[in-house]
């Protein structure tokens, strides 16, 4: 912990590993922000009943 603390952050890099690992993952929390935004942008309208 003491090294992490002590590398300069730009000379910080994750394992190849990792970096494998999160990609499928990353892409999939990118497409699901993009669904919940493009749902948050166009909201359904309110049925007759509710409408002023």
């Amino acid at each position: 912990m003491e090294n992490y603390l002590k590398a300069p952050l730009e000379l910080q890099k994750a394992p190849q590993y990792l970096i494998d690992l999160m990609a499928p993952i990353v892409a999939r929390m990118a497409t699901i922000e993009e669904l919940v935004a493009s749902h948050i942008a166009s909201p359904t309208p309110l049925p007759p009943a509710y409408q002023p």
